[in-house]
């Protein structure tokens, strides 16, 4: 873990201390857009469902800052946040993440992985 942040100001990608991420600036080169648009949709307030063929059941995605209706449970929904932590797992450490979330209707902080 490198201890730093990004964020997209004036739509460029911004790391942040300056030079925390130099040991990954060819992988942040090769999907910058991406990375923009991801850190652009985690605060666009969105909510959407989509069909998880790892969990094989639907999941609720969420921006950081959606409002989720009460009848969507936390075992069921994934915010951005929790998606990046997620991020360098093997699929079967995710499907057992998802096993525990779902059993526990609970959220992932990256301090429990």
């Amino acid at each position: 873990m490198l201890g730093a942040t990004l964020e997209v100001r004036d739509g460029k990608l911004i790391g942040k201390p300056k030079g925390a991420l130099d040991e990954m600036a060819a992988q942040i080169r090769l999907h910058r857009e991406g990375i923009k648009r991801f850190i652009l949709w985690s605060q666009s307030g969105k909510l959407t469902r989509r069909h998880s063929r790892l969990r094989g059941s639907d999941i609720w995605i969420a921006a950081d800052n959606a409002t989720v209706p009460g009848s969507v449970s936390p075992g069921d929904l994934y915010r951005a946040s929790e998606i990046v932590s997620l991020g360098g797992l093997s699929r079967q450490m995710i499907k057992s993440v998802h096993k525990i979330k779902k059993e526990f209707d609970g959220q992932i902080t990256e301090e429990e992985l």
